[in-house]
């Protein structure tokens, strides 16, 4: 995803909420997290297809949580105030092209109109891949949990 996304990334916004979970580690450490979860519902259900429908679920729900959690970049937002006037300040907006930041790839969350300003709030290009570490670190750290968990259940119904 992230090779066939590079030409797109180059001009655009990389930090929209789906080029942004599916591109870097989010989504093998989400896939990570939902497995490990399977395996410690399916060694508590004692059930295969039990498990593997909470896994699908976790998957689900996981990756719904990280996107309202962030919601969008809130902890790497930014603010900044930017001189306009006339027709050009009416017309700016989250979607202005180019980006009301002045910095190609910005995610512009936020855009208040004051008397001659724009207030701009906006996650920052350069802030991707410390996004993607702490998300991807949140996943991986449920997984490692699910899975020491599932492995002393095993260990525990084996001796």
């Amino acid at each position: 995803m992230t090779w066939a996304w590079a030409p797109i990334d180059q001009v655009g916004v990389r930090m929209y909420s789906a080029p942004f979970f599916f591109e870097g580690i989010v989504l093998p450490s989400a896939l990570l997290c939902s497995a490990a979860i399977a395996m410690l519902a399916g060694m508590l259900f004692r059930n295969t297809v039990g498990g593997m429908y909470v896994g699908y679920l976790a998957f689900g729900g996981t990756f719904a949580t990280a996107v309202l959690l962030t919601a969008w970049g809130r902890p790497f937002s930014s603010t900044t105030t930017v001189p306009c006037a006339g027709t050009a300040c009416a017309a700016a907006s989250a979607q202005s092209i180019p980006p009301v930041t002045g910095h190609l790839g910005d995610m512009v969350t936020h855009v208040a109109h004051t008397a001659n300003h724009l207030v701009v709030t906006y996650v920052p290009a350069g802030d991707f891949w410390p996004l993607q570490f702490v998300i991807g670190g949140c996943y991986l750290a449920i997984a490692a949990t699910a899975a020491g968990t599932a492995l002393r259940l095993l260990n525990r119904r084996t001796t």
